[in-house]
């Protein structure tokens, strides 16, 4: 039996490290920031300029392309800003025409295909809010803490498989008791 439980929490930890080795490499390759190389932009939505499709708190997800077309939602930068906005006309060579999906006119530049950080593959509702708030040092800490704390404690909490139980004597089989 102590066989079957060893090869299973073997089996087990294997597996969880071939999951988290996979899911590092998938992040390496498709999640990367642009920051680090990667093909992946991330922005937060704030502003109502592309309500309905997206919301202030949004997290958006981008990824380079190698051509963008009419329709295509593009983060793209102006000055030191990033905008996220749908291409509505023009061309790469040119400057693609862009407009807000709730704006009734188009935006005043017109963003080159070397400006444009990517297209928007994914959009994670809300979870803008909660990245505002890990910003700051305080929350960063107490949910670092309250992580380090769980994993200690679980790991602490765990009978190791070599040791034995001690068996306390009981208090009518103790030296110098009267039965």
């Amino acid at each position: 039996m102590f066989l079957i439980r060893r090869f299973v929490r073997r089996t087990v930890r294997l597996a969880v490290l071939t999951a988290s080795v996979g899911l590092l490499v998938g992040w390496f390759l498709f999640l990367r920031p642009t920051s680090l190389g990667g093909p992946a932009g991330y922005v937060l939505v704030s502003g109502p300029s592309m309500e309905p499709t997206f919301q202030t708190g949004d997290l958006v997800i981008t990824q380079r392309q190698d051509s963008y077309t009419r329709g295509d939602i593009v983060l793209f930068r102006v000055k030191d800003a990033l905008v996220i906005h749908r291409i509505i006309g023009g061309d790469a060579a040119s400057g693609f025409l862009t407009r807000g999906d709730h704006n009734s006119v188009e935006d005043g530049f017109r963003p080159v295909q070397d400006s444009i950080d990517g297209k928007a593959l994914v959009r994670l509702p809300g979870v803008g809010h909660l990245v505002v708030i890990l910003r700051d040092p305080l929350p960063l800490a107490i949910c670092t803490w309250g992580v380090v704390s769980f994993i200690l404690l679980r790991r602490w909490g765990r009978a190791r498989p070599d040791s034995t139980p001690v068996e306390l004597p009981s208090p009518a089989s103790a030296p110098g008791s009267e039965a």
